[in-house]
Formats: C-alpha cells, sequence, structure tokens
C-alpha cells in the first residue's frame, strides 16, 4: 500500500511526537525524534523561513541560538527545499553527521508501539537525491 502525502492527509508524520525513537526497516536505532515539520506542498522555496531581524542586537541574538540565521531545516538548497515541501523529522543520535539528522517524511513507513519505523535501512537515510 502506498502512503500519500498532501495537505488533507499528512501521513505517517502526523503521528509522530518529540522524544520517539526511530528505527530503520531492519529495526535498528536510529536515535530519538529532536525536531519535526509537517508538509508544505506549496513550497516553491525557503527564502521567507529566516529569522528576522537579521542586523543589529536581535539578529546577533538569533545567530547565537541557531548558530546561522536560518530555521530549520539546517541543510543547503536544494535539499531545504526539498525537506520543507515533503516534511521530514530531526534525529537527536551521538555520531550522527550534520545531513544525517534529517529523515524525509516519505520514508516513515508508520508509527507503531511508540516508535517511528522508516522504510529504508541507516545508510539510505542520508542519500538524498
Amino acid at each position: 500500500m502506498k502512503t500519500v502525502f498532501n495537505a488533507v492527509d499528512p501521513g505517517p508524520i502526523a503521528g509522530v511526537e518529540i522524544g520517539m525513537p526511530v528505527v530503520d526497516v531492519d529495526g535498528t536505532p536510529l536515535g530519538v525524534v529532536e525536531y519535526l515539520d509537517m508538509s508544505d506542498p506549496e513550497a516553491v522555496t525557503t527564502d521567507g523561513n529566516r529569522l528576522m531581524p537579521t542586523v543589529g542586537w536581535m539578529g546577533d541574538l538569533a545567530s547565537a541560538l541557531t548558530g546561522d540565521n536560518v530555521m530549520e531545516p539546517h541543510v543547503p538548497e536544494p535539499l531545504r527545499t526539498r525537506l520543507v515541501r515533503i516534511g521530514y523529522i530531526k534525529l537527536a543520535a551521538p555520531g550522527l553527521l550534520h545531513h544525517q539528522n534529517y529523515v524525509r517524511a516519505d520514508r516513515i513507513a508508520r508509527v507503531h508501539a511508540g516508535r517511528v519505523e522508516l522504510t529504508v535501512r541507516a545508510e539510505d537515510v542520508a542519500r538524498e537525491d
């Protein structure tokens, strides 16, 4: 059965909660959900998703808190726009490289027994096309 993701039915990501463990298709633990964002299929770009203001003491404070002036997800384009369109979860786990922290919503098979189960193996999480 193919899961359809749209504004009316976001798919399994709707059941995801912060702190839930995440496992790959083989049941290998990958970490826990640190952050999540539902899809925005209408997003053309993420240019409007910036903390404001970006100058002065407020900009300095925003940069200090986030590490830069860009809100989640902290990845380069075009991956950033793709994640915003599809939706994603951000993992917290020791040893994850920066780009491996994000899992696209279309890779979530289901939320079951208090955990997020993916459709891919751990090594495929980092591969973005």
